[in-house]
């Protein structure tokens, strides 16, 4: 990118750092609080990858980004309750890294982990949707945490404890819809 093309993104009287800054971070602030789904993730940083580019363009420079060590949880039990729990701890963690993203590179690492992480869960609900009524599952409308927690202490207290025993919980439907949800949400990313 030439500067003549850079200073489309950033105006001359700019402090091109503050700038910048500001851009990354309603980026963040956006990405954060959304559902993490690729098509609209990549949307995202495709806009973002643009002001990159034209900051350094512009002489502006970006943090390093070192490649962590650790990726996203795999969720190897099949027990609701402590891949819940499990997940919520590991989306806090890749949400905080999102956040504490200093440059697009680091941004756009932390964004296909929380996508990576999202679907590893998601995957862990999965059933299949063949005859399931989902008319009134929108898949953008998540569930409180707590009303989650909640439903799977209810879950437990009646005996059940893993994926498999969703559909014969009669005290909540929550967790089925849970469940169609997110294997609703694999079905949409599964098109992207």
């Amino acid at each position: 990118m030439t500067k003549e093309e850079a200073r489309l993104y950033f105006q001359e009287n700019e402090d091109l750092d503050e700038k910048y800054e500001t851009l990354l971070f309603e980026c963040k602030q956006l990405l954060i609080n959304r559902l993490p789904t690729t098509k609209l993730f990549e949307a995202k940083l495709l806009s973002l990858k643009s002001n990159s580019e034209a900051f350094a363009a512009l002489g502006g420079q970006e943090v390093n980004f070192i490649l962590p060590k650790k990726g996203p949880a795999r969720y190897s039990s099949n027990k609701l309750a402590e891949t819940v729990a499990e997940y919520y701890l590991e989306s806090n963690r890749l949400k905080l890294l999102l956040f504490n993203s200093h440059s697009f590179l680091e941004l756009k690492y932390n964004c296909n982990q929380l996508i990576l992480n999202f679907n590893q869960y998601a995957l862990k609900w999965a059933i299949n949707l063949d005859g399931i009524k989902v008319d009134n599952i929108k898949i953008s409308t998540v569930p409180d945490p707590m009303s989650i927690l909640n439903a799977v202490e209810l879950f437990n207290q009646a005996g059940l404890k893993y994926f498999s025993e969703i559909s014969r919980n009669e005290n909540d439907n929550l967790l089925l819809k849970e469940s169609i949800r997110l294997s609703l949400w694999l079905k949409f990313e599964k098109n992207v």
